[in-house]
């Protein structure tokens, strides 16, 4: 028996916990329904007024013949018992012109009328009051009295008529409070009747009179009448005496009011009248009557306002558990850039910028900060709250960081915070951060460049004479600064093996962080190389003394070989690019993106690079003459590690060309261009070699035989490995040197020259084809084939 009770009693426990949650979720259910009925009760009059309109309308509609039975009207109202003659008749449809016009005429005659007639009947008793003080046609004592005994009757009436007229009651209501409001403003603000605390106690009542009378009918028009109207009237009565606290005073006691009712009530309009009115009143007060003795005033009542709508957007939804919707969105983020750009502006006018800003904005990250974790520790379900406070708490710790701090380590921390949000998505899986990351690094970079400008373009030539190429400060930080952006990619790399999908938004800015790494990298190597050389050039200064007059001179062959050293660090830089996507990456996406550096590397160099490295060569050849116009040989043969470093490009190029990853769909345009990149380094040495020897007449002759010798060559490979690709480029080759022959050396070269080059070319056009037909004959080509295809490949 014992066993049976222990086991009956057990069940009888689990009986009563399940009655009692059984309770609690009922109450939870009736809390709820009885919200939905509150924010819906506002239409019910109207709704049932819709009902029985629409009763009347079907009682007067009589049952006609059908024009057909075969096609009866399922709609019309039939009564059940007579189901089966339905198809006899027809009830003609609702007019739709009807319905509207009753809707309009019940719009404007229960609605608008009357609230325009309340509107108008405030402000003219608020005109007429003015005017009465303005001429002094009855004591002070006596328009307080009128004011209140109107401000009475209208609230008896529209007591008296609330059981029937609900509508018409709430706003003869709120007319009633309006005006209820302006006369204690005015005893105060005009005649001094009351005092500031007995003034507070009659505005802070009528305020809760306000309120209590909106939440209980469920009218918003009360409150907007009540409430918001209420801004209007400083300004209507307004004797520009500049009380602004008494101003500010009277709208931080309206705002608690509509604080306390958006906390029961979700009232949109109600909202964002106050807010509008609010941060107008106080922007216009701001710019045109703003004074520095008056700022601590003026920061408590903005921070006093800010704080009221912070409470009331987040307290209906903290308290009622309810998800965020967009509208709410742009009136949290408008609030608090509000908020921060009036604190600006009077941080900026008293001459406070730099002590207090930084400590501002980082004070307002905290304040956001808190506000998350609050919603984190209370509603967690309210994800799109806690998210859009953590946007502000970032947003306001990014704008923290100029206001504090200045120069590199703005970029710096910009970039470090980036990496963080990045870690954050790709190690904790918390998605959202990418949205954070993404903007602060572009962010980043735009600060970078800043430091840029500041630091390489904007300095003094002091500091350019002083300063050590690659030790030194801007070039360490945007060394670290850059560490960030490959790291960043090294994690998505990272992350991206093990995703099953990668969103295309993401691999896009994928794409643009790598390349802002590497152009970073690029630019400021390239900066420490041309302050290197120049550095050096302007240390090398000399004076010239003249009869008349002195002027200072450089040596111009450091100016000379800073040009050569940055085409030539272009050149490596892509070199080293190649090696390590062909070694280590892989990567399609790079091998596209050095093809077109390519384009755009390799022809710079050829015409200004070479055009720099011949300069070299005639100032060495020069520099003699003059003992402070400094060379040496080996700066002389710089060039031909440039042309090693360049040779060891195309090749690498060609190589990535025959990958499964390569960019070129086909190798026929590179072969090409690789040919004619050799041509023209043959052709620059050529120039070189004989213009050190002093050979400089026969330049042009051996240029051309040089043209005609490599046509012969492409010729040769084109037939051998049966490249029509590389046949017809030599054709083209040929086809320049007659030009070159005809336009050119013809007329410039002499009778022995000409002769030469004649002969030379001549022979080696005649020894081109008759090799083309020997080769052509024993292939047995039958036709020429399509210059898009390739014939065949090494």
């Amino acid at each position: 028996m014992s066993i049976d009770s222990d086991k009956i009693k057990s069940l009888e426990e689990r009986l009563l916990n399940l009655q009692i949650q059984h309770e609690r979720n009922n109450r939870e259910i009736r809390l709820l329904q009885s919200e939905i009925a509150n924010l819906r009760s506002e239409d019910t009059e109207a709704a049932a007024l819709d009902k029985r309109w629409t009763e009347a309308v079907k009682e007067d509609q009589k049952p006609v013949e059908a024009i057909s039975s075969k096609e009866p009207n399922s709609k019309a109202p039939v009564k059940p018992e007579k189901a089966r003659d339905a198809g006899q008749f027809k009830v003609p449809p609702k007019s739709k012109n009807r319905s509207l016009t009753w809707d309009l005429e019940k719009f404007i005659g229960e609605n608008l009328i009357n609230k325009i007639g309340i509107l108008l009947t405030v402000i003219g008793v608020i005109v007429g009051a003015k005017y009465a003080i303005d001429h002094e046609m009855i004591n002070p004592a006596t328009r307080i009295i009128l004011g209140y005994v109107t401000g009475f009757v209208l609230l008896g009436i529209s007591l008296k008529l609330k059981k029937n007229y609900l509508n018409f009651s709430s706003v003869l209501l709120g007319g009633s409070l309006a005006i209820l409001y302006f006369i204690s403003y005015a005893a105060y603000s005009f005649y001094a009747f009351y005092s500031l605390g007995l003034t507070s106690i009659l505005m802070f009542v009528v305020t809760l009179g306000a309120v209590l009378a909106a939440l209980h009918l469920n009218r918003s028009v009360i409150a907007h009448f009540g409430l918001v109207g209420a801004y209007a009237i400083p300004f209507l009565v307004s004797t520009e005496s500049g009380n602004y606290e008494v101003l500010f005073a009277y709208m931080a006691i309206i705002n608690l009011g509509i604080l306390f009712i958006s906390i029961r009530r979700n009232w949109q309009s109600l909202y964002y009248s106050a807010f509008v009115f609010t941060w107008l009143i106080f922007g216009v007060w701001a710019g045109m009557d703003y004074e520095n003795s008056s700022q601590n005033s003026a920061h408590f009542f903005l921070a006093l306002f800010f704080l009221i709508f912070v409470a009331a957007r987040l307290g209906y939804h903290l308290i009622k558990k309810l998800p965020l919707k967009e509208l709410d969105l742009p009136a949290l983020f408008s609030n608090n850039l509000i908020y921060y750009g009036l604190s600006y502006y009077l941080l900026q006018e008293a001459g406070q910028m730099d002590q207090y800003l930084g400590l501002f904005s980082f004070s307002l990250a905290f304040f956001n900060g808190l506000l998350c974790y609050a919603v984190y520790r209370w509603a967690p379900e309210n994800r799109n709250l806690y998210w859009v406070q953590m946007a502000l708490a970032i947003l306001f710790f990014s704008l923290a960081i100029p206001a504090q701090f200045d120069g590199n380590t703005i970029t710096l921390i910009w970039s470090l915070e980036a990496l963080i949000f990045f870690w954050l998505t790709l190690e904790k899986e918390l998605k959202s951060f990418q949205y954070f990351a993404y903007p602060l690094f572009i962010l980043g970079f735009f600060s970078l460049m800043s430091d840029w400008n500041e630091d390489y373009f904007q300095i003094s030539r002091e500091i350019k004479s002083n300063r050590t190429s690659f030790f030194n400060l801007p070039f360490l930080y945007s060394l670290i600064t850059v560490s960030f952006g490959y790291a960043i990619l090294w994690m998505q790399n990272r992350s991206r093996g093990t995703q099953v999908k990668t969103e295309d938004t993401t691999v896009g800015f994928d794409r643009i962080i790598a390349v802002i790494s590497l152009f970073s990298t690029w630019f400021i190597f390239r900066q420490e190389i041309h302050f290197y050389w120049n550095k050096l050039y302007l240390l090398s200064e000399y004076e010239i003394e003249m009869t008349n007059y002195s002027y200072e001179r450089y040596n111009s062959n450091y100016d000379y070989l800073g040009w050569a050293w940055e085409f030539l660090f272009g050149i490596l830089f892509l070199l080293i690019l190649q090696i390590v996507n062909q070694w280590r990456l892989h990567s399609k996406l790079m091998a596209n993106a050095l093809k077109y550096l390519n384009w755009l590397a390799i022809p710079a160099f050829l015409i200004a690079g070479i055009y720099f490295l011949a300069e070299i060569a005639d100032h060495y050849s020069t520099a003699l003459e003059d003992l402070h116009q400094k060379a040496s040989l080996s700066q002389m043969l710089l060039r031909y590690p440039a042309f090693l470093a360049l040779g060891l490009l195309l090749y690498f190029s060609w190589r990535s060309s025959q990958k499964s990853y390569s960019a070129y769909r086909k190798v026929n345009p590179l072969e090409i261009f690789i040919h004619i990149t050799v041509l023209w380094m043959l052709s620059a040495e050529l120039l070189h070699i004989f213009k050190l020897a002093h050979f400089d007449g026969y330049n042009q002759l051996l240029l051309s035989i040089l043209w005609a010798l490599y046509s012969f060559f492409l010729i040769a490979q084109g037939m051998s490995k049966n490249k029509k690709h590389l046949r017809i480029t030599a054709m083209v080759f040929f086809g320049l040197i007659l030009l070159k022959l005809i336009l050119w050396d013809l007329s410039s070269l002499n009778s022995l020259s000409k002769t030469i080059v004649l002969m030379a070319v001549g022979a080696v056009l005649l020894l081109s084809s008759f090799w083309y037909n020997r080769q052509r004959k024993s292939k047995a080509e039958p036709e020429p084939e399509d210059l898009s295809t390739s014939e065949g490949e090494s």
